[in-house]
């Protein structure tokens, strides 16, 4: 009652009524959602940041094959934001090493939906899905770029089930298969993602602090 709390629904959410469970449990954000796909994905803005909340399972498979409306809805929804903050987030990561990193969903994120939030100057993207801690170096379009210039994509899949291996990937900058939880905080331009493991050690620090990038007209 006291925290708001705004989900994203995973793969185990869907092998019960297509997700029914979920959208029954939580009261989320309507903003220009299609009616059919309400709850499933939309989007919000906290102080300066503006956080999409995608859902890459059905609605994902749906709008890649031209039968779904998702992707249309976010490439207009990243359109009319101007918070200087982009924050995604979604179950399955386009950008990680594990058992999952060839699961047809999260090539469908890789191919459908990372170009996007690349494109629209999306800063941080949030997974889950392998049961691990990753955060990439910045990316655009899988290659690493500079600093301040790319996308960072941090996986944490560590909340409790059991752990998966990692892989060493160049795209990579650091990992550990242990549980875990990040906390953000965000102060102005820059983002400071804190990641604890379960005993209280810090294991991982990530600071993000985006070049100045002018708006696009229209």
């Amino acid at each position: 009652r006291r925290f708001p709390f705004f989900p994203t629904p995973g793969n185990h959410d869907y092998e019960t009524q297509s997700a029914g469970p979920y959208l029954a449990l939580h009261a989320l954000p309507d903003g220009e959602v299609p009616a059919a796909d309400r709850g499933r994905y939309y989007s919000f803005d906290w102080g300066n940041v503006h956080f999409i909340s995608l859902d890459s399972n059905l609605p994902l498979t749906r709008a890649a094959s031209g039968a779904g409306p998702m992707l249309e809805w976010l490439e207009n929804d990243l359109r009319r934001t101007r918070q200087f903050w982009k924050i995604a987030y979604f179950h399955h990561p386009p950008y990680a090493s594990g058992p999952n990193e060839n699961d047809p969903l999260s090539i469908l994120a890789r191919q459908h939906l990372a170009p996007g939030l690349e494109r629209h100057g999306v800063q941080l993207v949030l997974n889950g899905h392998e049961h691990s801690y990753q955060q990439t170096r910045p990316l655009r379009n899988g290659e690493v770029v500079e600093p301040g210039t790319g996308t960072v994509y941090v996986t944490s899949g560590g909340g409790g089930a059991s752990l998966y291996s990692v892989s060493p990937r160049p795209t990579i900058a650091f990992a550990e298969s242990a549980h875990h939880y990040v906390r953000a905080e965000v102060r102005g331009a820059q983002v400071t993602l804190h990641v604890y493991r379960v005993d209280g050690q810090e294991i991982d620090t990530v600071n993000l602090s985006p070049l100045p990038a002018l708006a696009a007209e229209g």
